[in-house]
């Protein structure tokens, strides 16, 4: 029987230390098999000891134009800060776009910097995303294809849909989801143009409706019959941490937690072998490398 395979990533590597020290020991333990470096938060420079210590984990370039200070001199993006210097929050900068009073041309800059200082640090981005999903969104997607295949970045995530439910099938679903699974199509559209641009992406997110607690329920989400064995690998996203930095982590607070104890437990990797799943990297989508069809580990 083929095997399922799954690719488990981390964002947000670079946001803090609590961050940081999670996302190393589950990639320690393997239940982290990608981490994205967020390029413009204040601990981004360990993302250079860890490719070092973790070459078998793939690392990804989280860009991120929603959180922080830019790595461009501020007077050389103006348009994407708020009066103190800070990224405008999501909303205000989606707000902002539709009003015509964001320069594409600052925003491209900014990208480009941030893929600088990404490069600078831990080398080469082995794929690339944004932070809070920005880039998912069509006045700006474009301009994201365009920058990361200039920088030579033809490894994405893919946020089409791959739904895992608890208890209702899917056809289920969509008839009591109809707003979540029409956004679920935009997204599908949006991974079939970056596909047909050459873009390499895993088939999709897996999302989990219906899960209570469902960020302590992983290995039963994998598990779950209605993720079946695909050629292309789906991602899981996680967002683990050691503690609570409500300043910085927004909703996502006990969630942290809870994922962090579950993927840093060592025999995680080895009951998802037995029940058929394996954990990959993002090589496995490089066609090019001899070794891509090989999980790691």
């Amino acid at each position: 029987m083929k095997p399922k395979r799954v690719i488990i990533t981390a964002d947000d590597y670079g946001l803090c230390p609590v961050v940081n020290r999670a996302i190393e020991e589950c990639a320690q333990a393997g239940g982290v098999t990608a981490a994205c470096v967020i390029p413009n938060m204040d601990s981004r420079e360990d993302a250079a000891s860890f490719r070092k210590e973790y070459p078998s984990t793939s690392l990804g370039l989280h860009w991120n134009l929603t959180q922080g200070r830019p790595v461009s001199s501020p007077d050389s993006v103006r348009t994407l800060l708020d009066s103190e210097g800070r990224f405008l929050s999501q909303s205000d900068f989606k707000r902002r776009v539709r009003r015509h009073r964001i320069d594409t041309g600052e925003m491209k800059r900014e990208l480009q910097a941030q893929y600088r200082e990404f490069v600078d640090i831990a080398g080469p981005p082995d794929f690339w995303n944004s932070h809070q999903h920005i880039h998912v969104w069509l006045p700006v997607f474009r301009l994201f294809l365009d920058v990361a295949r200039e920088c030579g970045i033809r490894t994405m995530r893919c946020n089409r849909r791959v739904d895992v439910p608890h208890r209702f099938p899917r056809a289920a679903q969509i008839v009591r989801h109809p707003v979540r699974t029409t956004k679920g199509w935009v997204k599908g559209f949006y991974a079939a143009k970056a596909e047909q641009e050459g873009f390499r992406m895993p088939k999709g997110l897996i999302y989990s409706p219906g899960y209570v607690s469902r960020h302590a329920k992983i290995e039963e989400i994998l598990r779950n019959p209605a993720l079946r064995p695909e050629d292309t690998p789906a991602e899981l996203m996680v967002h683990p941490a050691t503690g609570i930095e409500p300043a910085l982590f927004g909703e996502m607070l006990e969630s942290r937690l809870v994922e962090y104890a579950v993927l840093r437990d060592g025999g995680f990797r080895e009951r998802l072998k037995a029940s058929g799943i394996l954990l990959c990297n993002f090589s496995v989508l490089d066609q090019e490398q001899p070794d891509a069809a090989s999980p790691t580990g």
